[in-house]
């Protein structure tokens, strides 16, 4: 089975790393559903890897502009945060 590349955003960063990594552009990526034996395929190009390094900026520049909006980032705390390497940039964590 076939699917449309806009799909599968974390195998598409993958894809991405790769290809910036090795300066070798991956032909197509396959995700494997170990339970029932299935796998998906999406065809990879040069044009995909621009649009996802795209996609990639646009939603750090969301988050960065979030993370400086009084009110916009609602934070959740939890028992994780103990373990959290991000308290200093955290509002949760803000005196």
């Amino acid at each position: 089975m076939v699917y449309y590349f806009g799909q599968f955003f974390q195998l598409r960063i993958y894809a991405m790393l790769v290809a910036k990594a090795t300066g070798e552009i991956p032909t197509a990526l396959r995700l494997y559903y170990l339970g029932s034996c299935d796998s998906v395929e999406a065809a990879c190009d040069d044009k995909a890897m621009a649009r996802t390094e795209a996609e990639i900026e646009a939603v750090a520049c969301e988050m960065a502009q979030a993370a400086n909006t009084p009110g916009a980032f609602e934070t959740k705390p939890g028992p994780l945060c103990r373990w959290c390497n991000f308290k200093q940039d955290c509002p949760a964590f803000r005196p």
